[in-house]
């Protein structure tokens, strides 16, 4: 009879075991959209491993989840509990049903919550935290600057703040600094953060901005004690989330007509800045030239670079073009420059020709030109080069003429006399240089081992690739090669010697290019091992004159 009761006894406190039960609920009902709210699910006796599954939860999402574990008897009826707290977030107001949710074998009772906007409580408070956004425009054109603008509005301080990015595969975007200042806004002080997005569609259809997610802390149950809210202690926080919606942007096809590269801007212009201003041109000497882009509206990565059309007599050598972008209160604003180096090789005039940019006006809808016009200078000649020029003038100029006075008759005879004796002379002179064998005249030694030395020089410093002391030993090497030439600089040496061009202008660009850079003296090592192997100018004998010269030297 008592272990009858015994077993009846253990029969009961299973039974009490394995009675399951699940249930689901809310601390508050209606909630509030972006803000977190506890979701509970309770478990009593349920199956071991058993978890909640919310995949069936639409419309919210999870945060954050914990456990709690308990295990009460009373009677004799063991009851084990488990419950897990959710902190969930809902994203848009209306009426949503919590469905029944699967505990094992077991599932809640579903029910319906609903969801509020921010500041639409039935306290009537203000909502925290809101979120406002801004288009440019509702449709743009490939490359054309759209304006995304959002404002972040918080009536009460807030902490651990955080904005998701604007992520886009078929668009460049740019993302201005953040400002922040203090606004009206609703007749009530708020402290407001503008941030504008620059896009840049890459292609044509429609471009989807997905919705930005905003995150922060902020206080509540404030104490109506200014004292008290300045604690560090028992503050009393909750994150709540705002998400902007979904905004749609169509990308239209390109305008008819376009051909060549596409600039979409608000505005573009051409210059071209000299220095010196107004330019001198003189034969010889550089004079720089810049040519730059100023463009509103567009990146530098979709500025053109632009070709510079080099007269003939000019020699040109290019910088490294180089681009900026500022940011303004319409948008950026981009410039593109590059400058050359112009050495005139003879005097004369000479013409740069028109240039011309072609880019779409994205405020009226057309196609326009920036143009840059045609510019006449005149080069020149150095002032070595007349010099020279005046010193022949000089020695050419022909002799004055003074008047002769009449000659005696006994002065003619005289004068007779001495020609006849000077003709004998010259005749006897002749005859006598006949019959000799005039020796050759001998190289002058002085002057080959000048210019052996300056060729020991010149190779040497190409070998250490010392641009500085090439240009001046290569001028001087040329010097002594071509004595009978007047060389001022290295457009000269170019002039006699072509091989020399492509390694004198790689010389030219390290010396008149504002960006640094190394240069390799191979190339005109080469060139000059070349130029050795061809007889010096200087010793090539002069043809011998089929007549002696009246007056021997």
């Amino acid at each position: 009879m008592v272990k009858r009761g015994i077993a009846l006894l253990i029969l009961l406190v299973v039974a009490g075991i394995l009675k399951a039960e699940v249930r689901s609920w809310v601390v508050s009902n209606p909630v509030v959209a972006g803000e977190t709210f506890q979701f509970t699910v309770e478990a009593e006796n349920a199956e071991t491993g058993a978890q909640p599954n919310l995949s069936v939860l639409r419309g919210f999402e999870v945060v954050s989840r914990s456990v709690q574990n308990s295990t009460t008897i009373v009677n004799t009826q063991v009851t084990h509990a488990v419950r897990w707290i959710f902190t969930l977030v809902p994203h848009a107001a209306g009426e949503f049903t919590i469905p029944a949710i699967p505990v094992g074998s077991e599932q809640t009772q579903p029910f319906v919550l609903k969801v509020v906007s921010p500041g639409s409580q039935p306290s009537g408070a203000p909502s925290p935290v809101e979120l406002e956004t801004q288009l440019s425009r509702e449709s743009v054109y490939p490359g054309e600057e759209l304006r995304y603008t959002v404002r972040i509005i918080r009536s009460v301080e807030a902490e651990n703040e955080s904005l998701s990015p604007v992520e886009q595969f078929n668009a460049q975007v740019e993302r201005s600094e953040p400002q922040t200042q203090i606004e009206m806004v609703a007749g009530r002080k708020a402290k407001v953060t503008t941030l504008h997005y620059l896009i840049y569609p890459q292609q044509s259809g429609t471009l989807k901005l997905p919705s930005l997610r905003y995150q922060g802390e902020v206080q509540v149950g404030r104490s109506r004690d200014p004292f008290q809210n300045l604690r560090m202690f028992n503050r009393n926080t909750k994150r709540i989330y705002r998400q902007t919606p979904e905004r749609t942007v169509t990308v239209k096809s390109l305008p008819a007509g376009q051909s060549g590269w596409w600039l979409p801007a608000r505005q573009v212009q051409l210059a071209r800045v000299w220095k010196p201003n107004p330019p001198q041109f003189r034969v010889g000497e550089p004079t720089t030239v810049e040519l730059v882009i100023h463009a509103e509206g567009v990146l530098p990565s979709q500025l053109p670079a632009l070709e510079l059309v080099v007269p003939a007599g000019i020699r040109a050598y290019p910088d490294t073009p180089t681009s900026m972008k500022t940011l303004v209160k319409s948008g950026f604003r981009s410039e593109w420059k590059q400058s050359w180096a112009l050495i005139p090789v003879r005097a004369g005039r000479f013409v740069l020709p028109e240039l011309r940019l072609r880019w779409w006006d994205t405020q009226h809808e057309r196609f326009r030109e920036a143009v840059l016009p045609e510019q006449v200078y005149e080069a020149i000649p150095s002032a070595a080069s007349q010099a020279q020029a005046t010193r022949m003038d000089l020695t050419s100029a022909p002799a004055s003429r003074l008047p002769t006075p009449v000659a005696s008759p006994f002065w003619k005879w005289l004068a007779f006399a001495s020609f006849g004796l000077w003709g004998l002379t010259l005749g006897w002179w002749g005859w006598s240089k006949r019959r000799k064998e005039s020796p050759e005249e001998p190289e002058t030694e002085a002057s080959t081992a000048n210019l052996r030395k300056a060729s020991r020089k010149l190779l040497s410093a190409c070998k250490a690739n010392d641009d500085t002391k090439t240009r001046s030993i290569l001028l001087e090497w040329e010097r002594l090669r071509h004595p009978q030439e007047y060389l001022q600089n290295l457009e000269d040496v170019v002039r006699l010697d072509p091989v020399l061009q492509k390694p004198v202008d790689e010389l030219l660009q390290v010396r008149y290019g504002t960006s640094p850079q190394a240069w390799e003296g191979a190339s005109l090592r080469s060139a000059i091992e070349q130029l050795a192997k061809v007889p010096n100018p200087t010793n090539v004998k002069p043809p011998k004159p089929m007549l002696e010269p009246l007056v021997p030297s």
